[in-house]
């Protein structure tokens, strides 16, 4: 996955667009936010699979079982990769 020349400044949009915008688990919350931020640096939606999958803490919690992950980090970095240093 590639991120675009302009990836700090795309990040950078998206935290000033979000920054008030409140917390409501599988609307907006910890992996909605980092799936729009993916989204926005590269062109890759690797949200999909979770989006529109819970409403709620323990549904959240019930996926990230399913998949056999300790959390939803773990999850995205099997679609992403390890988090490299920048």
């Amino acid at each position: 996955m590639t991120r675009y020349p302009d990836w700090p400044e795309r990040l950078n949009a998206l935290i000033d667009e979000v920054r008030h915008r409140p917390f409501s688990w599988g609307e907006w919350d910890c992996a909605a936010f980092c799936g729009e931020a993916v989204l926005r640096m590269t062109g890759v939606d690797v949200y999909a699979p979770m989006r529109g999958r819970y409403s709620s803490e323990a549904e959240a919690d019930l996926i990230i079982a399913e998949e056999g992950a300790e959390s939803y980090e773990a999850i995205l970095w099997r679609m992403l990769g390890e988090p490299t240093p920048i």
